[in-house]
């Protein structure tokens, strides 16, 4: 319920309360797997005062010996602005919890990215494909890799490796036609204007409302196809 209540949209203050406190209480009673869901949720809350008291808890948690404590920090450094300092340490945690946290894939390939390993960040995504095709790992991790290799950050992008994960997923999760649409936008040399066009009408066919949401805009500014109005507006 805690871990609900944790990503609920729209969720009230009481609600986000009572996360906090269903998520303290697993913690206590010795569920670790609740941790990273507290601290996303401290990161998130906008009335937190610097970071020091999660700093100070992460701490403890790991001198009880909860290894997930380790994650936890991963989190804290991007909220930090200081990710890019514990390179190694992100990595050698993730690796070693890959197979019980799924958000490692992202973090690796962060990491891999960064430090341009080529043959790590290829086995990691073997590796992530053979997880997703037996539904270990669900469609939109997969999507978040995807935007980890070719967003902005640290590290050559990897805009051809983020078109084959989208193209994976695209069959059982409609909006990566619109993450596939907007690779081509920002990365010319993989299509051109009607290849974003095409990924948008198969999003908007699969039923994904960000695809048609981007197609609308397409037809509304005219730049990458001649405007139309009345096709945006449908």
């Amino acid at each position: 319920l805690g871990k609900w209540l944790a990503v609920k949209e729209n969720a009230s203050e009481v609600e986000r309360q009572e996360a906090k406190g269903l998520l303290r209480s697993a913690i206590a009673s010795g569920d670790q797997s609740v941790l990273l869901a507290l601290v996303r949720m401290e990161l998130e809350d906008p009335q937190r005062q610097g970071t020091a008291e999660l700093e100070s808890q992460l701490a403890a948690w790991q001198a009880q010996g909860m290894p997930q404590a380790k994650l936890g920090w991963i989190a804290l450094y991007r909220a930090r602005g200081d990710y890019e300092q514990h390179l190694d340490e992100i990595r050698q945690s993730c690796e070693t919890w890959l197979t019980e946290v799924s958000d490692c894939y992202v973090e690796l390939a962060t990491v891999y990215r960064i430090q341009a390993d080529e043959d790590a960040l290829k086995s990691l995504l073997v590796r992530l494909e053979s997880d997703y095709s037996s539904e270990r790992v669900p469609p939109a991790q997969v999507k978040s890799v995807a935007r980890a290799l070719a967003g902005e950050g640290a590290g050559e992008p990897r805009p051809e490796e983020a078109k084959h994960l989208y193209e994976t997923i695209a069959p059982q999760w409609p909006d990566a036609w619109a993450g596939l649409a907007e690779l081509v936008r920002d990365f010319p040399q993989l299509g051109e204007g009607e290849q974003v066009v095409e990924y948008l009408e198969k999003g908007v066919e699969a039923g994904s409302s960000e695809a048609a949401a981007s197609l609308g805009q397409v037809y509304l500014n005219g730049k990458l196809v001649p405007a139309e109005p009345e096709k945006a507006e449908k």
